[in-house]
């Protein structure tokens, strides 16, 4: 391979990594937040571990779904609505600028997955519900700030700037859903 056709390949591999930043941050940011959100919610309706582990693998399973499916469909009309405006540089399938829908869409529900993770691991631990909710808020901070910093970084904005704001989107869901799961974590369920 001669170093003209190295410095193609790494440009386009450099656009294709680019044109998926959207996507992993999107998808780790939507997985981290809704699923702690949810856990921290029906943890603290006083539910136990395992049934707070279902319902936060239940929740990572419809969210990847649902925005891996959105990913393929946004992605796939934009490529139609350039192609019939005459763009040649769409996010086309197999050519143009960037990842074609299906891998856009492999990318987004991969990140939904992985952000998912740190609020779901404390609660594959034999801990009590409250310290594998502890865990699972700390998790979920970390790995929010970290997220935030590497796109800081990726982006060459601050990073702790950016860890900041993603924590506090975090926060904001996992504050979000402790008010609901107190709220009515004491209403009465039935057919159980």
């Amino acid at each position: 391979m001669s170093s003209q056709d190295a410095a193609t390949v790494s440009s386009r591999w450099l656009e294709a990594m680019a044109a998926s930043v959207r996507e992993v941050v999107l998808g780790v940011n939507d997985g981290l937040v809704s699923i702690t959100g949810l856990v921290v919610g029906v943890g603290a309706s006083g539910m136990a571990a395992r049934l707070v582990l279902l319902a936060g693998l239940a929740a990572t399973a419809a969210a990847t779904v649902s925005m891996a499916v959105g990913t393929y469909l946004a992605a796939a009309a934009e490529y139609e609505y350039r192609r019939a405006r005459g763009e040649r540089a769409a996010a086309s399938p197999g050519g143009g600028a960037g990842p074609g829908p299906a891998v856009r869409a492999a990318v987004m529900g991969l990140a939904v997955v992985l952000g998912s993770l740190p609020p779901l691991l404390p609660f594959l631990l034999p801990l009590a519900p409250g310290e594998a909710l502890g865990a699972a808020v700390i998790l979920a901070a970390v790995a929010a700030f970290g997220l935030g910093v590497a796109k800081g970084r990726l982006t060459r904005t601050a990073p702790w700037r950016a860890g900041i704001v993603f924590v506090g989107a975090a926060a904001f869901a996992a504050g979000c859903g402790m008010l609901v799961g107190r709220l009515l974590g004491g209403l009465p369920v039935t057919g159980a």
